[in-house]
């Protein structure tokens, strides 16, 4: 008879009820990554990719290849470099608003930000995601940049290099990165 030496499945024709726990995402079962996205969620810290933010959010930081000859490198420099990025509109101040305090308090949160979710014995806080956070909302929204308080340029700095730069080192210029949407704080520019 063929019944190969081994004891019988506990779980009869259905197999181990565990067996697809460990695939993950690709397997469509059980991963630790949904217990992550959980406690992100409950705790407010979890980024809703559907949600429009109206708040400020940074800028992008910058990274920019710069070629040096030897003796810039040795005895340092001024290089003056140019690149596409991102700066405050001016016709809103970098608001994504036309008029000077045209936010008002978002009636969806109360302006603070967030909501609390109750679930059973957990409380859950998330960003309002009729704000993104900010707590307001415009109400006009720029023209110039699509209210996003931000728009393309060409921007040529002057970079002080100091004596004896490695050719692998990277230069950090903070705050000289592209402008942050809404008022949002700038990106820095690594060289």
């Amino acid at each position: 008879g063929g019944g190969g030496g081994g004891a019988a499945n506990p779980f009869g024709a259905a197999g181990n009820p565990f067996a697809n726990m460990s695939q993950g995402a690709n397997g469509g079962g059980f991963s630790f990554n949904d217990f992550e996205e959980i406690f992100q969620k409950m705790s407010g810290s979890g980024k809703d990719k559907t949600r429009k933010a109206q708040g400020p959010e940074p800028g992008a930081d910058i990274h920019y290849k710069l070629k040096l000859d030897f003796l810039e490198a040795v005895n340092g420099c001024h290089k003056e470099i140019s690149f596409n990025t991102m700066r405050r509109c001016g016709a809103c101040s970098g608001s994504g608003c036309t008029d000077a305090g045209a936010h008002a308090k978002c009636a969806h949160c109360g302006g603070r930000g967030k909501k609390v979710m109750s679930t059973g014995f957990f409380h859950m806080q998330q960003d309002c995601t009729h704000c993104g956070g900010a707590g307001e909302v415009g109400r006009s929204g720029c023209t110039q940049c699509s209210g996003k308080g931000i728009i393309k340029d060409r921007s040529v700095q002057t970079l002080p290099v100091p004596k004896g730069v490695n050719n692998k080192e990277r230069l950090k210029v903070s705050g000289k990165g592209e402008a942050g949407m809404r008022n949002g704080p700038p990106g820095n520019l690594y060289v």
